[in-house]
């Protein structure tokens, strides 16, 4: 064999290798794609039930009306996201993003939000019963008439955001934070008119809060911080010696 055919025969064996290799790199890439099975394809807003959208890049999505119903989006970004009338029932929403959302009249019933980020979002209407929103930041969020019947909100944000006929029956606000110190926040949460009706307030901080006709029958009040709060309605003998009025830390 000549030094010529030599070469020749090496050339092709380095071709066959470098498509061999280009191969199983793509074959690797598919494997890598298939296990995380984060297809963040939105736009048929009524077939997104159950999907898998962990960590998606949602931001500014139209997902009005979209059926969510079980999904996860664990840690997904639904900044400035239209999530208006969306069914949301039993999903998965941990430490997502939904900074500004838009979740009016939304169903989220069942649905898990713990950690996630609910600044400023429109919730007004929305059903969060028996939601679990621990230590969620709901800070400036507007939930006017939405109802938090039995949800979990301990040690959630809730500094300025508005409450106003929100129904928070039997709901669990253990360590939450209504209220707010004089600053960049000068006053607390809205809860006129608010049903909280066996609420768990235990060590809440319900700093300068309006509570006008608020209703807190049976509400645990023990530990809670009403220093400053305005238009307390009238309380049982308990509930006035169990909270704390000045001087709460």
């Amino acid at each position: 064999m000549t030094v010529e055919q030599q070469f020749e025969q090496l050339e092709k064996r380095n071709k066959r290798l470098t498509v061999g290799l280009t191969m199983m790199a793509m074959v690797a890439i598919t494997i890598q794609l298939s296990a995380c099975g984060n297809d963040c394809d939105v736009s048929d807003v009524k077939a997104l039930a159950g999907r898998d959208l962990t960590q998606c890049e949602l931001k500014g999505a139209n997902l009005e009306g979209a059926n969510l119903k079980g999904a996860t989006l664990t840690n997904a970004n639904l900044k400035d996201a239209n999530l208006k009338d969306a069914i949301l029932k039993g999903a998965t929403l941990t430490n997502a993003n939904l900074k500004d959302a838009n979740l009016k009249d939304a169903i989220l019933k069942g649905a898990t939000l713990t950690n996630a980020n609910l600044e400023r979002a429109d919730l007004r209407g929305a059903d969060l019963t028996g939601a679990y929103l621990e230590g969620a930041d709901l800070t400036n969020a507007d939930l006017k008439g939405a109802n938090l019947k039995d949800a979990n909100l301990e040690r959630a944000i809730l500094e300025d955001a508005i409450l106003w006929r929100a129904n928070l029956e039997d709901a669990n606000l253990r360590y939450a934070n209504l209220g707010s110190e004089f600053g960049s926040h000068p006053e607390g949460a809205d809860l006129a008119n608010a049903n909280l009706k066996g609420a768990d307030l235990e060590d809440a901080n319900l700093k300068r809060a309006t509570l006008t006709n608020a209703n807190l029958e049976g509400a645990n009040l023990k530990g809670a911080d009403l220093e400053d709060a305005r238009n307390v309605p009238e309380l049982s003998a308990e509930q006035r010696e169990d909270a704390c009025w000045s001087d709460c830390g």
